[in-house]
């Protein structure tokens, strides 16, 4: 350090005044603004990195706010599909129970009129298309007779059904009656002769094997046969892709044919495939269990290539919202299925979308909170500067004035003005050098005695001053000690601190990646959610601890004292301790008198003790036990346990702060060594003492002495 200050003062000594006042003054200001400085730059960076850190956390949850919400957009839109197909099927069914008691009831449903189908050279029958009607189709493979016409005949009561059904809901394209033996009744009217000659229908079609068909007659065997749902497939006639809701028709147990529904693609997914992100690169996705997208939005054309088929099974059998890398970006991919369906509605939404707009918000935040800590700390800096300025210049013409002084009565010495006087200062040490040079001045005939006799009060000032810097120089020993005492207890906190978070945060960043890689069968999800809920309540448990004891160790904690009548407060504090249910015994002498407390933070060291005292006592047959009473004017709180003990060589240390004894013994008892620390700031704030006595492996005695109210005293 002296090299140090040897290389700067000899670059600054050509710059540098010539004058002992200069240099005062100007050490007094290096030596006040290097502290400032360094102060000032430790204090923007820490507050730097605070903000820094809170806008990585509320980047974090902003995220997780933003994924949530999409969550919830996508389970409304998946619900409105399901809605659709809910609505769909409770069509089909009125539709099968009107067509039921038409078959069943034929009295009651008389033929509307005689049926006259044209029969094509291909063999197929069918009557024309008419203007917002339905029409019958009679395949060329069945037979034309007098029954089957007058079954499609009365089939024409569903004609008005049929078409409020259509009309009233856009997304179905028909509806339609198919008998057993390939004769149907569609809404709206199908011109089948140009799908024949289009080459979409085959004149001899049997309706039957069909795929609309063939999935109501899977389930003819139950009781109660419910609206069955096709998988997405191309249409028998013109329409593009299409999926078929139908159910089986059956009087008296006989197979009569099926009622059924298509409806089209496009139609249903139209919102879907319509609504846009807020990102401009998100997109939506609908898939089948096929593994193939049976709508989709442009946007997903880019990545479209890195959905591979194990990639899609993947996602299929996903249960959670999980992100991955897709074309060299990490995205969201949000997922819900669709009820009664095997389909899967999909959003995929890139990270940078939802980051950037996350950060843009942050970093202005970040911004103009830094501009205004820059403008306070200006501020603050310049009127401390200021201020400095004043008090250095103050000290400077205080300290350097009385050598001024002399150094002008030395010149009119040397010029021959013997009788010169000085102004004696107030300083102790130019006090006693004035007076010197005054008497020195009015007896310069007495110069050898003079000077004999300052010499010798020099040399008692030299030795007090050597006593005094002695002095000094044992303060500042002290001092430093003091300061590294400090230093090692700062960094054992921050120690203790960082292993009390980090084996804890660890365990449960390892369970949650576990989970997020499904190395965790999903059985035992809630297992370990509740393991990872338990260490963070351990966290939590620890900021608590610090939190408070930092709040009573730094006096911010106000204590609203009062009198306390013991035997009632106590009695009243441990009423629900008492009895063999939690193990304790408690004993509260009575007319104990009053002590000055205050009754939450007496309760908060009380509960600690207790909390102890529990956690470490291994006996079930001998219970706590827990004592209240008076000894030398003094209160006495005293809780005994039959627990593991402590040793001897740990007692001295179990009121600091994180000390937990033998902790390899103690492994599976929670706690992070706050409690005891706590109990002892609060006792001695309210001038009391807490001491204990302790046999390893059999228990340990926490007393608790507070002194009595002396009014209270004198007054009995």
């Amino acid at each position: 350090m002296k090299k140090f200050s040897n290389i700067i003062y000899k670059y600054l000594q050509p710059i540098l005044p010539k004058t002992f006042r200069s240099h005062i003054l100007l050490s007094f200001l290096f030596l006040s603004f290097i502290p400032l400085l360094l102060i000032g730059l430790y204090t923007y960076h820490s507050v730097q990195r605070v903000v820094i850190n809170t806008s990585s956390d509320i980047q974090e949850e902003m995220i997780n706010d933003i994924i949530r919400l999409h969550q919830s957009h996508l389970n409304t839109q998946a619900g409105l599909i399901q809605y659709k197909i809910d609505e769909a099927k409770k069509q089909v069914l009125m539709g099968r129970k009107m067509a039921e008691d038409i078959f069943q009831y034929q009295s009651s449903y008389p033929s509307i009129s005689d049926l006259h189908p044209i029969k094509e050279k291909e063999g197929y029958s069918w009557t024309s298309p008419a203007l917002d009607q339905s029409n019958i189709i009679i395949s060329a493979r069945t037979e034309v007779t007098p029954k089957l016409l007058d079954d499609l005949s009365r089939t024409a009561y569903l004609e008005p059904f049929f078409k409020e059904t259509v009309t009233s809901t856009p997304h179905m394209a028909a509806m339609y009656l198919i008998l057993s033996n390939s004769a149907s009744r569609i809404y709206p009217a199908l011109d089948f002769s140009k799908e024949v000659k289009e080459g979409y229908l085959k004149p001899d079609i049997d309706f039957t094997k069909q795929t609309f068909y063939q999935i109501a007659v899977d389930n003819i065997h139950n009781h109660s046969p419910t609206v069955s749902i096709s998988d997405v497939y191309q249409d028998i006639t013109h329409r593009e892709q299409v999926f078929t809701l139908s159910t089986p028709i059956i009087v008296n147990g006989e197979k009569i044919g099926i009622i059924g529904v298509d409806i089209t693609i496009p139609s249903v997914l139209n919102h879907i495939l319509n609504f846009k992100f807020r990102e401009k690169d998100a997109y939506a996705v609908l898939m089948n269990d096929n593994l193939t997208f049976i709508a989709n939005q442009d946007e997903v054309m880019d990545d479209l290539n890195y959905f591979t088929f194990d990639y899609r099974k993947k996602l299929y059998n996903s249960t959670k919202p999980f992100s991955s890398i897709i074309n060299n970006e990490e995205k969201y991919l949000l997922l819900s299925s669709i009820k009664d369906t095997s389909w899967k509605l999909i959003y995929v939404i890139p990270k940078r979308e939802i980051i950037s707009a996350v950060k843009e918000i942050t970093n202005e935040h970040i911004d103009e909170n830094r501009n205004q800590f820059i403008g306070q700390f200006i501020s603050i800096v310049a009127v401390i500067i200021l201020i400095i300025m004043m008090l250095s210049f103050r000290l400077w013409r205080y300290a350097t004035n009385p050598l001024q002084n002399l150094l002008l009565g030395i010149h009119a010495l040397t010029a021959g003005k013997l009788n010169t006087t000085i102004m004696v200062d107030n300083l102790k040490e130019f006090k006693a050098v004035s007076q010197a040079f005054n008497q020195m001045s009015a007896a310069l005939d007495h110069l050898m005695s003079d000077y004999i006799k300052l010499n010798n009060q020099l040399e008692n000032k030299v030795i007090e001053r050597t006593k005094q810097l002695e002095s000094a120089n044992r303060t500042l020993s002290e001092t430093n000690l003091l300061l590294q005492s400090i230093d090692e207890t700062r960094v054992e906190l921050f120690s203790n601190i960082s292993h009390d978070l980090k084996t804890p945060i660890t365990i449960c960043m390892g369970y949650i990646e576990a989970i997020n890689d499904g190395l965790i069968p999903e059985e035992k999800i809630d297992v370990y959610l509740s393991k990872i809920y338990r260490h963070l309540n351990s966290i939590q448990h620890l900021s608590k601890g610090l939190y408070e004891l930092s709040t009573i160790e730094s006096k911010r904690s106000t204590y609203n004292f009062q009198k306390v009548n013991p035997t009632e407060y106590f009695r009243h504090l441990l009423n629900h301790y008492d009895g063999k249910e939690n193990n304790l015994y408690v004993m509260v002498a009575d007319g104990l008198s009053t002590i000055m407390a205050d009754p939450e933070y007496l309760k908060r060291a009380i509960y600690n003790l207790i909390d102890n005292a529990v956690k470490y006592s291994n006996n079930i047959d001998l219970p706590i036990e827990i004592r209240v009473f008076e000894e030398d004017h003094s209160l006495l709180f005293e809780i005994k346990d039959y627990g593991v003990g402590i040793t001897e060589t740990e007692l001295p240390f179990i009121f600091q702060r994180f000390y937990r004894i033998d902790k390899s013994r103690n492994s599976t008892i929670p706690g992070n060594g706050l409690g005891l620390p706590i109990v002892k700031e609060i006792v001695n704030e309210h001038k009391g003492t807490i001491t204990v006595t302790s046999t390893p492996g059999k228990g340990s005695i926490f007393t608790i002495r507070i002194p009595l109210d002396q009014k209270s005293v004198e007054t009995t």
